[in-house]
């Protein structure tokens, strides 16, 4: 049985699937904003909770007595 080795450096930096265009800070902030737009109320509260509980668990997580 043969194995064939590629050398990494003789390898494409990028796949084809992933030569798209990168969006620029603006276009995302844009599509962001679009996205947001759509939320109702409840959906904004919900997701704030949320996000301040995910804060709270990743600040126990950074001071614990494990860090």
């Amino acid at each position: 049985m043969f194995n064939a080795i590629k050398q990494i450096s003789s390898l494409p930096d990028t796949l084809s699937s992933q030569k798209e265009t990168a969006m620029s800070d603006l276009e995302i902030a844009r599509r962001v904003h679009l996205i947001q737009s759509q939320w109702s109320n409840q959906e904004r509260a919900k997701r704030r909770l949320e996000a301040e509980r995910r804060m709270h668990d990743l600040l126990d997580t950074l001071t614990g007595p494990a860090a």
